[in-house]
């Protein structure tokens, strides 16, 4: 093991943070934090870690981002040693949200990489990575695996990183793929998806992330409670169908999303879906 003086740079928000954050203090004691994360601050307080406003502030042998933002200037990237932990398999889903991103695609592998941080998005070699098995976990479950893992994992990879005992592993460019930021726009259920890829979709937004939403009448409303059942014909998709104990059946591609329980988002009031379509009714 390394020894525990070495200096060390946390930078990060969010659990992912956290989780570095946990393992790190279990074999280094001088760890700067560079956070806006008010949980990583109040931990930092509690173990008497340094808290730093820029990345740049801090001289440190390694600095470790885990959910860091900020752009990190040239200069400072290409003089000092900097490691990611990235939510894929990299160099697949290169970018913001790549966990849901995954699970869109269908993808029969999740996890996480950690990569030294070059010039790229997301392009540095790479020096440890986590392989999930994709058995229909949603967005939240496979995030929670992947810190777990990092809290367990990651101060044994920074030791044998910084002893040399891990040498890092050049991406293979012609597998990249890149993915940005996930908005509201984002979470708009089409009513012309086919019910395989509605099911990836509700697997991927899940809580405590923005649920899967629908337009109507100038309002937004999240799906809190539906159905997805398969029946292939022919019909106008978007369109209201029928209205039962059931919830309201909405048309789809090759089948019916059938809406059971939903979020007024202005208002934050649950509403049953009855007392707000009629059969017939378009949706966008």
């Amino acid at each position: 093991m390394i020894s525990k003086s070495i200096k060390l740079c946390l930078a990060g928000d969010g659990w992912g943070a956290l989780a570095a954050l946990k393992s790190l203090c279990l074999c280094f004691k001088n760890i700067a934090i560079v956070t806006s994360d008010i949980d990583m601050k109040r931990i930092a307080v509690a173990y008497g870690l340094e808290l730093k406003d820029r990345i740049i502030d801090v001289d440190a042998e390694l600095y470790i981002c885990a959910g860091y933002k900020p752009i990190i200037p040239m200069d400072f990237l290409l003089s000092r040693r900097l490691i990611n932990v990235h939510y894929s398999l990299l160099p697949k889903y290169r970018g913001m949200h790549s966990t849901v991103w995954a699970i869109l695609n269908g993808e029969s592998e999740l996890g996480l990489t950690v990569h030294e941080i070059n010039e790229g998005i997301d392009d540095g070699p790479i020096i440890d990575q986590y392989v999930i098995s994709y058995h229909d976990q949603n967005s939240c479950e496979i995030m929670e695996m992947c810190n777990d893992y990092i809290s367990k994992n990651l101060a044994l990879i920074v030791s044998n990183y910084l002893n040399g005992k891990i040498k890092p592993v050049k991406q293979d460019f012609s597998h990249a793929s890149w993915v940005c930021k996930r908005n509201y726009e984002d979470c708009l259920v089409d009513f012309d998806w086919n019910i395989a890829f509605l099911r990836r979709f509700f697997k991927a937004l899940v809580a405590p992330y923005p649920l899967p939403r629908i337009k109507y009448k100038n309002t937004d409303y999240e799906l809190l409670h539906v159905d997805l059942i398969e029946q292939d014909y022919y019909m106008t998709n978007g369109r209201v169908v029928n209205i039962d104990i059931n919830g309201v059946w909405i048309k789809v591609n090759d089948g019916f999303l059938v809406i059971r329980e939903l979020l007024d988002i202005d208002s934050g009031r649950k509403l049953n879906p009855s007392t707000i379509f009629k059969i017939g009714v378009r949706l966008k």
